[in-house]
């Protein structure tokens, strides 16, 4: 038995009955993590947290999910991701190759990948265990005691190299004046002694990922939900805090590298060509869904016609 459980980045309240309609026929058991939801819906979980770290609306959701049976996944995807129609709670396991006590991710990357083409990378080296109003060393093990689970997935101690990461300031882009001036000077300055050092580790491990489809086994959950709602805490961005969080807490990890399906992601006018290939129709869409892709992200369902009958 598995959950399927619908994480939204906003108060989308008018998708609910929609990915109900998609989904009803391949899940039987649909859970919504919608933030700041008022409504009645049972299957509809209330959440508060900023979008940026919704790892927070896992844990927060964590006790009801698991009032509400005996799963042995939780299966977690965006509002926005479209499942292929022919996974269901009945196939998904085989569709991602994995057994009751596997753990699913798309991908995982090392932080020395990352680029200053990735908006969100200088929110990943610039986190800090030491947040004003928590306390949290304690709640996670040490960097000795995880890094063995790091290269235990061919991945190296994270580190991060700065030319790959920062860019020398350009003048034209301060102020004309003496205080932009100085600001310009002193940054230029930070960054040239920056290149001078070729790696920079972390102060604590992370790793990086996609992470709006992830599948937890049951006995992992617990303790993958309690690393999200401290990474949420102390602010990591979600697309590191997940990734880290399964590394900590799961012992069979699955990515799209070992499996044969892919899912197809946009970035770009690629959406526009595929929105109009499938002509903007959801029945469409999921009348000639590829057999071999796993899912589409993202399907912004306000630029679809949504009759799926």
């Amino acid at each position: 038995m598995v959950a399927l459980v619908i994480i939204y980045n906003h108060k989308y309240d008018k998708n609910i009955p929609i990915l109900e309609n998609i989904y009803k026929d391949q899940f039987s058991n649909i859970f919504h993590l919608v933030p700041f939801y008022t409504g009645e819906k049972e299957n509809v979980i209330a959440v508060y947290e900023n979008s940026h770290y919704f790892q927070g609306y896992i844990v927060q959701s964590y006790q009801i999910l698991k009032s509400k049976g005996d799963f042995d996944h939780y299966f977690f995807i965006g509002d926005d991701l479209l499942l292929n129609p022919k996974i269901n709670e009945e196939t998904y396991m085989s569709y991602f190759q994995i057994k009751r006590n596997d753990t699913f991710i798309s991908e995982i990357f090392e932080t020395s990948s990352m680029s200053d083409k990735w908006l969100h990378s200088m929110k990943v080296i610039g986190y800090t265990l030491s947040v004003e109003g928590i306390e949290i060393t304690k709640e996670l093990p040490s960097k000795e005691d995880i890094l063995p689970r790091f290269h235990k997935l061919g991945l190296q101690t994270p580190y991060y190299s700065p030319q790959k990461v920062y860019a020398i300031p350009q003048r034209k882009m301060y102020a004309k004046n003496l205080k932009g001036l100085y600001c310009y000077y002193k940054d230029k300055r930070r960054i040239e002694n920056l290149y001078k050092i070729d790696r920079i580790e972390l102060e604590y491990p992370i790793a990086c990922g996609y992470s709006d489809i992830v599948i937890i086994p049951k006995d992992e959950f617990k303790t993958f939900a309690h690393y999200c709602g401290i990474f949420a805490a102390s602010r990591l961005f979600v697309e590191a805090a997940i990734p880290t969080s399964i590394i900590l807490s799961c012992s069979n990890i699955k990515t799209e590298k070992d499996i044969k399906l892919k899912g197809k992601l946009f970035w770009g006018n690629d959406r526009t060509e595929f929105e109009d290939e499938y002509k903007h129709s959801l029945h469409k869409l999921l009348n000639e869904f590829p057999n071999n892709i796993l899912y589409f992200h993202p399907v912004k369902l306000s630029k679809w016609q949504i009759d799926t009958n």
